[in-house]
């Protein structure tokens, strides 16, 4: 009862209450944000995997830096990133299925990410949805 007076005394805050529940902002939120998630981490696998050494020591110091990785998870992630260019031919075979494999990973989550983000955007600003033709330029892309 109280809510519905404050809300028709601001019609703003009315407007703004239906626009949040009508598009699903935390929906699209979580959405978005695990899409995000699941996009970065097989990249990651694949700059380890063709990344020159420079890169990838730069990384982890940024991830070492950006996400406080300390002791056991530090080393973990220098083991990952750390090359040893003087492996035999099966191991370099194996960074070589393993960086294609992420590299298709990845491809189909950064489209799956922006596939989210499109519905949240629809939704946002009532739009139809994309036709067949837009979906299969989006792949091309």
């Amino acid at each position: 009862m109280i809510i519905k007076r404050v809300l028709r005394g601001a019609p703003f805050l009315g407007r703004l209450v239906h626009q949040l529940t009508a598009v699903n902002v935390l929906d699209c939120a979580t959405r978005l944000a695990a899409q995000a998630f699941l996009t970065a981490l097989p990249a990651l696998f694949v700059i380890a995997a063709f990344a020159p050494q420079a890169v990838r020591d730069q990384l982890v110091s940024s991830l070492r830096t950006v996400l406080g990785l300390q002791n056991g998870a530090l080393d973990q992630v220098r083991a990952v990133y750390t090359a040893d260019d003087t492996a035999d031919k099966s191991s370099t075979g194996i960074v070589g299925i393993v960086g294609i494999l992420g590299i298709l990973v990845t491809l189909l989550s950064a489209t799956a990410c922006s596939r989210a983000l499109q519905r949240m955007c629809e939704r946002a600003w009532r739009m139809p949805r994309a036709g067949v033709r837009v979906i299969a330029w989006r792949w091309v892309a």
